[in-house]
């Protein structure tokens, strides 16, 4: 009896839901979400190795900035070079930067082209 009484509320729960015109998984944000997905995947059949390469690099470096141990992990010089030169080899530089802001990234640069060598 009880198996019958919980099947009859399963098929009232499905009839209620059949009413609703979009489900929660299905609703525009969703669907918008998964299209810019799609599209994201998509543009990287037509990007370059080599660009490709160099975003791969870039995201490395910010992970292994994050695996330090201390609590708010800093960029030493030589993470700070390797911005740097990503910044003047590389004009997708922003897209991958994700632990500085890119105005950070720019003073270094401007600081370190005033340095004589």
């Amino acid at each position: 009896m009880g198996r019958q009484n919980a099947l009859a509320e399963w098929n009232q729960h499905l009839a209620i839901n059949r009413n609703d015109k979009v489900t929660g998984c299905y609703n525009g944000r969703f669907m918008l979400d998964l299209l810019l997905a799609l599209l994201a995947a998509g543009r990287v059949f037509f990007r370059s190795r080599a660009d490709l390469a160099l975003e791969v690099l870039a995201l490395r470096q910010q992970v292994a900035v994050l695996k330090r141990k201390h609590p708010r992990p800093a960029l030493n010089r030589i993470d700070r070079l390797l911005w740097i030169w990503l910044r003047r080899v590389w004009p997708r530089w922003k897209d991958a930067l994700v632990i500085v802001k890119p105005e950070t990234v720019i003073g270094w640069h401007l600081w370190f082209s005033q340095i004589p060598i």
